[in-house]
């Protein structure tokens, strides 16, 4: 009986161990791709609201905008992004919730970048 057992065990153990050989995780840095993204931006607008996930951004209240670019990249430069980790595990670790505020990109007229902040601490970016 104890042989089953320690056999169940082994067994068992073995089966973890299997699949969590399959699991990779890889980091993906992103901070260049947004940076580059935003290069030329000229003007911010913080809205009410969140991601575009939620409804349709351009009916959110503006809480207010910056404009410039000298203004719009003292903004930026203090944006770093660490690098996210990419797995095919099912489980995602995080909300699917829209954020709060709407962080809106320009150049011009053109939207350059639709992101949200993400629980005070993340950016949420259509480019991840």
């Amino acid at each position: 009986m104890l042989g089953f057992a320690v056999l169940g065990t082994v067994a068992f153990w073995k089966r973890e161990s299997f699949l969590r050989a399959l699991l990779y995780a890889e980091p993906v840095h992103l901070d260049e791709a947004f940076h580059e993204a935003i290069a030329e931006a000229d003007r911010v607008v913080i809205r009410r609201g969140g991601f575009d996930c939620c409804g349709r951004v351009n009916r959110d209240p503006v809480l207010f905008t910056v404009s410039g670019r000298a203004a719009v990249e003292q903004i930026a430069v203090h944006i770093r992004l660490k690098p996210l980790t990419i797995t095919n595990s099912s489980e995602l670790g995080e909300c699917g919730c829209c954020g709060y505020p709407g962080m809106d990109w320009y150049r011009g007229r053109k939207l350059v970048a639709l992101t949200s902040v993400h629980h005070g601490k993340r950016l949420r970016w259509k480019g991840f």
